[in-house]
């Protein structure tokens, strides 16, 4: 394997690595924000549902630790590899594009979702209703 291949897997896997990162931070903001809406309404059977869900939360934050941790080492070796071989494009323009979820994209990810989930509860009762009425 040539140091130029070496180079450009370290790099692709490195991108994949921050989808991951951003992937995960994802899932943990959607998991707090159910965790924030089952601490709206008291009951015990939420008290355990935020417990697990703040173990899940807590196991992805270790996970993102872990990835991060992952990077910066990999980025130290990388260097030396791309020191003694050609840059690919994305070494000399950086990456084309990144992508990562605001918490103002994820709160209208989850307006979207909440407002679909109430269309189709209501197109579900409705289609109940009819059926109930003998209507077809």
């Amino acid at each position: 394997m040539s140091i130029t291949s070496i180079s450009s897997t370290t790099a692709s896997t490195s991108q994949d690595r921050l989808n991951n990162i951003n992937q995960l931070k994802l899932e943990k903001k959607t998991i707090e924000a159910q965790i924030a809406k089952l601490q709206a309404t008291k009951s015990k059977d939420n008290e355990t549902t935020i417990k697990t869900l703040q173990k899940q939360a807590d196991q992805i934050e270790k996970q993102i630790e872990q990835l991060q941790n992952a990077s910066s080492s990999t980025g130290q070796t990388n260097n030396t590899n791309k020191a003694a071989s050609t840059p690919s494009l994305n070494e000399k323009s950086g990456p084309a594009y990144q992508t990562s979820l605001s918490d103002a994209g994820l709160n209208a990810l989850n307006t979207a979702q909440d407002q679909k989930n109430t269309a189709d509860q209501t197109t579900a009762n409705a289609t109940l209703s009819n059926l109930v009425n003998g209507v077809q």
